[in-house]
């Protein structure tokens, strides 16, 4: 009976099982939390200079291990989002936090995930994380998030909790 609930995982659904697996693999690189929405994969070192949507090497590196990862799941969809702080008028935020989610959405195509997996969103201000009266505050606002989501892991992406 033993050999028959560890093949069939009594109690877990496969989608729970892969979702499971998944988010133990993205949380070895970088730290990854459970939503509604999926897996959210914040980013630490895709945090960028001020007025920057450059990819800093540190961030390249992790995001080379992500796609690696998603790779190994092809029906997995990535929502990649981008912020800023509240350095700026609405607009330019909304811009910048546009440049910052399509620099991370080319370096994953251009690392072999397939672009009708990704898609972008950009919250320029909204959506904080962090305090906007201190550097370290802001320096944390301004980030890349990645929800990944999709059938084989049992969920569907929408707007942030």
């Amino acid at each position: 009976m033993a050999e028959v609930a560890a093949v069939f995982n009594y109690g877990t659904s496969e989608p729970d099982q892969m979702r499971e697996k998944l988010r133990v693999q993205l949380d070895a690189v970088l730290a990854t939390d459970e939503s509604s929405r999926g897996l959210i994969a914040n980013i630490s070192d895709v945090q960028f200079d001020t007025g920057r949507y450059t990819l800093k090497p540190a961030a390249q590196v992790s995001l080379t291990k992500v796609a690696n990862i998603l790779q190994e799941y092809p029906g997995l969809k990535v929502q990649i989002e981008g912020h800023a702080d509240l350095i700026g008028g609405d607009k330019y935020n909304d811009t910048l936090s546009e440049k910052r989610a399509n620099a991370v959405h080319d370096f994953l195509l251009a690392n072999g995930v397939p672009a009708a997996n990704v898609t972008t969103v950009e919250y320029g201000k909204s959506s904080p994380i962090a305090d906007n009266q201190t550097a370290s505050g802001r320096q944390q606002r301004r980030h890349v998030a990645l929800v990944v989501s999709g059938d084989v892991i049992g969920s569907q992406p929408n707007k942030p909790e």
